[in-house]
């Protein structure tokens, strides 16, 4: 068994959010794989958004962000997934906005959601999907907890759009092939 875990926060005025890459990269992975019938429901007992195709669980934790490993270590240890298999993605304001990293047990320098998760998990050595989204100046360089926050601007979404179609086909095959 594995588990894809997007990071973002629940609402609608968080979906357009560069935080909320995470969710978005879930998605797109559901788009690829989805069958009829198959669709994502919310579990109580998990707080999460999940689905399950074969042997591998989508989830979107509805816990909010920084709260994210709360319901990531219930799913990893209700489903007795090894942590090799845990599959996390989330935004990455280290890496410019168009790339992405997907590493074993490094995560970010700062992160709060990966870091509840690396806490209540007490490891890191699990997959890491870094999505890069930061896009600002360098002579203006907003704080990272204010500009995460913010929608991404249209050109930006096509950037981000395109990274993600690319990520999750890497995913897909990585997934799959072993």
């Amino acid at each position: 068994m594995k588990l894809l875990a997007g990071l973002g926060n629940k609402g609608e005025s968080y979906r357009k959010n560069r935080h909320n890459v995470g969710f978005v990269f879930v998605d797109k992975v559901f788009e690829t794989l989805k069958e009829e019938g198959l669709y994502f429901s919310y579990s109580k007992k998990f707080d999460s958004l999940l689905c399950q195709i074969d042997d591998l669980i989508l989830a979107k934790p509805q816990t909010m962000m920084n709260f994210s490993g709360k319901a990531v270590s219930k799913i990893v240890s209700f489903y007795k997934i090894p942590i090799s298999q845990l599959w996390l993605a989330y935004d990455d304001l280290d890496i410019p906005l168009g790339q992405y990293k997907i590493v074993f047990d490094k995560p970010p320098k700062t992160h709060n959601g990966v870091f509840s998760i690396i806490d209540l998990l007490s490891s890191s050595s699990f997959w890491h999907i870094r999505l890069g989204v930061d896009n600002r100046s360098k002579e203006n360089k907003e704080k990272g907890e204010e500009y995460i926050l913010k929608d991404f601007l249209p050109a930006e979404e096509k950037i981000i759009g395109g990274v993600i179609e690319k990520v999750a086909s890497d995913f897909l095959k990585r997934v799959f092939l072993k």
